[in-house]
């Protein structure tokens, strides 16, 4: 049931946008592959959540955001826009595993199995 991979994946298209949206000083010169910065994501069992959904936190400040798991949708939160396209196709991919998940917790399992996180060296 784990996401470790697919959230590799989440983790490397996220460092993507990072790279073509950041803002640089033209007079400076920089090469800059790709950063790669922490990630987390996560479930939790509250029974007085009824619609599906999962928290992605991402980057030092932990900007996070709320996303249904049926749609993909944006729910809350303050992840900036730029990467809702990703984690939209990223639930549709994952959309099977991401349910079997939800009712796990949804029944009682013990949710740490569910928390996945990724850090990535932040070079700033």
């Amino acid at each position: 049931m784990a996401l470790e991979k697919e959230l590799v994946q989440l983790q490397d298209d996220f460092a993507t946008i990072d790279l073509y949206t950041r803002r640089t000083d033209p007079a400076v010169v920089e090469i800059l592959l790709k950063r790669f910065r922490k990630i987390v994501f996560r479930m939790d069992g509250n029974h007085n959540h009824k619609r599906p959904h999962l928290h992605i936190d991402y980057g030092n400040e932990r900007h996070s955001a709320s996303y249904a798991i049926d749609s993909g949708e944006r729910l809350a939160g303050q992840l900036a826009n730029k990467y809702d396209r990703k984690v939209n196709k990223w639930i549709g991919e994952n959309r099977p595993k991401l349910e079997e998940m939800w009712t796990a917790l949804q029944s009682g399992k013990d949710a740490k199995p569910f928390i996945c996180q990724l850090k990535g060296d932040d070079f700033s």
